[in-house]
């Protein structure tokens, strides 16, 4: 019995898809009503829940390599993006009343300072008064 269990999951794992393809936050100035994608193969787009529940915050996910149409209707109007998702990028043009940002990497190099050596530490840190 566990070990038919063990081999389900091990099998569910290794089927389990590995996304390369870059993910997105898109933040809107105004309240989404709904968003929709013609090619759900290509892309996911949900609306992220916040507390507030002001439903201005998507989150779109590639799927596989290729080109989808993002609509996404507000109060007032509506928008549609053209989408082309690649393996090492997602082109998405830029609109007013959006703000875009990529979630797999970093937008610029981050710098860590290396730890203090130990006789860098102050007397009172190192056990002495």
């Amino acid at each position: 019995m566990i070990k038919k269990f063990l081999l389900t999951i091990i099998l569910l794992a290794l089927n389990s898809p590995a996304y390369s393809l870059e993910n997105h936050i898109i933040i809107s100035d105004s309240h989404v009503k709904s968003v929709s994608v013609d090619n759900k193969d290509v892309l996911e787009a949900n609306i992220l829940p916040t507390i507030n529940n002001d439903r201005r915050v998507l989150i779109l996910r590639g799927l596989k390599e290729g080109k989808a149409v993002l609509t996404i209707n507000l109060d007032e109007r509506q928008d549609s993006f053209d989408i082309k998702v690649k393996s090492n990028e997602t082109v998405i043009k830029q609109k007013d009343g959006y703000s875009f940002y990529t979630l797999d990497f970093p937008p610029e190099p981050i710098e860590i300072d290396a730890p203090p050596l130990p006789n860098d530490f102050p007397d009172i840190l190192r056990g002495r008064i």
